[in-house]
């Protein structure tokens, strides 16, 4: 029978206590270190976060990296549809932070990751309108968005409210996979 915790929070350098966490989103192994994962903070906590696990017993959160728009590419995208500039501005908090809705991580073979957002809102449908568009964010190591990806046009279209739910990456071919 497992022990619980099965995953606890240590504390990180210079923190007085433990990072607390809940709502984990999306898993992803390190493609370089056996026994490292990363996985995503819900979009509840509205600063989205990237965590590293280290696996055992019990695996032990160890690092939290702050998903940022510090150098503004987030900030850039071009509203389409009905995503307008005032939706992308709600995603994009006062300290640089985001609050991103992230179902997916994967790491890739340099030391950054990608995340698959799930936009928000259905294409016609009043009581569920469109806040968000689904987006894949390509992150640097300190948690700096460096690109952001949309879908084509046509798929934003047709957007229904359950979106980008996972993504993977091949270091082989250097592709992205995403689950939609």
């Amino acid at each position: 029978a497992p022990q619980y915790p099965t995953l606890q929070s240590v504390s990180l350098l210079g923190a007085v206590a433990p990072t607390a966490f809940a709502a984990l989103s999306g898993l992803s192994p390190d493609p370089k270190s056996a026994g490292v994962l990363y996985s995503l903070e819900d979009s509840f906590y509205k600063k989205t976060r990237i965590f590293k696990i280290l696996t055992g017993s019990p695996s032990l959160l160890v690092d939290a990296i702050t998903i940022n728009d510090d150098e503004g590419v987030f900030a850039a995208t071009s509203p389409y549809g009905d995503f307008t500039d005032e939706d992308l501005a709600s995603m994009i908090n006062d300290d640089g932070s985001v609050n991103i809705d992230g179902e997916g991580i994967a790491k890739d073979d340099m030391g950054n990751f990608f995340v698959a957002h799930e936009g928000r809102g259905t294409v016609g449908d009043e009581s569920r309108p469109i806040e968000s568009l689904n987006f894949i964010f390509h992150i640097d190591e300190s948690g700096t968005i460096q690109k952001v990806i949309t879908l084509p046009d046509e798929w934003n279209d047709k957007q229904l409210r359950f979106g980008l739910e996972g993504v993977a990456y091949n270091p082989d071919s250097q592709s992205l996979v995403v689950v939609l």
